[in-house]
C-alpha cells in the first residue's frame, strides 16, 4: 500500500482531480485497497476531497521550498548600543586588522 499511496499522491498532485475508475486501472488497485487509500487520504490525512463517491479532488499538498531565515525584528545596529570605549577595542583588535 505504501507504494500505491505515493503513486496516488503523485497523480493527484499532477492532475488535481482523479476518478476512482482511472486510478484503479492505472495503478492496478483493487476495491479493498482503494477503500484503504480513501480512508487514509480523505479522512485521516485530509489531503483530498471525495466528490459524489466518484472523484478525488482538491488535493492540498504542502510544497517544500527553501526559505531564507527572517529576522523577527531588525533592531538597532550594534554601533547604536555598543559603548565607544568597547568599539575602539573591537576595531583595533588583530582579528579585524588582517582584513
Amino acid at each position: 500500500m505504501r507504494r500505491s499511496l505515493a503513486q496516488v499522491l503523485e497523480l493527484l498532485q499532477r492532475e488535481k482531480r482523479l476518478s476512482y475508475r482511472v486510478l484503479k486501472r492505472r495503478l492496478g488497485v483493487d476495491d479493498d485497497e482503494l477503500e484503504d487509500l480513501k480512508e487514509d487520504l480523505i479522512y485521516a490525512k485530509k489531503l483530498a476531497v471525495d466528490e459524489e463517491g466518484r472523484v478525488w479532488s482538491g488535493l492540498v499538498l504542502p510544497r517544500w521550498s527553501p526559505r531564507r531565515p527572517t529576522r523577527a525584528c531588525p533592531g538597532p545596529s550594534p554601533l547604536a548600543y555598543t559603548p565607544a570605549h568597547l568599539m575602539e577595542k573591537i576595531l583595533a583588535s588583530p582579528v579585524l586588522a588582517w582584513k
